[in-house]
């Protein structure tokens, strides 16, 4: 399907596996669904957030982790088969687990931004990417101001990665 949307120009291949939506189409899908638009971005944030945990948790079985809250009804996150293919993920999609951080905080779902940086920490530290640690843990502490723990959490890997 995704050839197909592609041949169409309805979608563009930016990197291989990695589409994005022609900008008139996204344009279009947006004024359709105003109204349900709050509910699609907590699917999306869902997406990330149980994607990002579920690749750090099979990776670093022994992290602590946050509780989760259960995703929205319609949210698919594909398994993740081993460890390789989670450490690859994980470096992967860095990019977009710190745009998709910024956005949560920027729509109105904090806890979504705090979750995704908690859930990333490890593998940010473990790989050295401390610039990217300090930046998406300054997301988690705008984010996470009415939950103690979890500002405690960002405070501290923001700590360590300066």
């Amino acid at each position: 399907m995704l050839d197909d949307l592609t041949a169409a120009h309805l979608i563009n291949e930016q990197l291989p596996g990695r589409y994005v939506f022609h900008d008139l189409l996204r344009a279009y899908a947006t004024e359709l669904g105003v109204e349900d638009a709050d509910e699609a971005r907590g699917r999306l944030l869902d997406h990330y957030l149980t994607l990002a945990d579920t690749a750090s948790t099979l990776l670093f079985p022994y992290r602590d982790r946050m509780p989760m809250p259960e995703p929205r009804a319609g949210v698919v996150v594909e398994p993740i088969a081993d460890n390789f293919e989670a450490a690859e993920l994980l470096t992967v999609e860095r990019p977009v687990f710190m745009v998709v951080a910024a956005y949560a905080v920027r729509n109105g779902f904090p806890d979504h931004a705090w979750r995704i940086a908690h859930a990333v920490e490890i593998i940010l530290d473990r790989q050295g990417r401390w610039r990217d640690q300090m930046t998406l843990q300054t997301i988690a502490i705008t984010a996470a101001t009415d939950d103690r723990t979890a500002l405690a959490n960002a405070h501290r890997s923001y700590g360590y990665a300066a």
